[in-house]
């Protein structure tokens, strides 16, 4: 069986949504169904601190023969 990976570079993610609306896109999938989503969190104590996202994938596509 295939596995596939996907590396992420953290540094390049400006949290535009933009894996979201392909994964939903692709997917189809209904109204408040969302298999990637995009955490964001502003980090430090003073404001405004530096801002962090994190996309979160959950790899439900498949594998499609080439």
């Amino acid at each position: 069986m295939t596995r596939l990976g996907m590396v992420i570079d953290l540094k390049k993610c400006t949290g535009c949504y933009a894996c979201s609306i392909a994964c939903k896109a692709a997917n189809n999938t209904p109204p408040g169904v969302t298999w990637a989503r995009v955490l964001k969190k502003e980090t430090g104590e003073d404001a405004p601190g530096e801002r962090v996202t994190l996309p979160v994938l959950r790899m439900h596509c498949a594998i499609r023969p080439a």
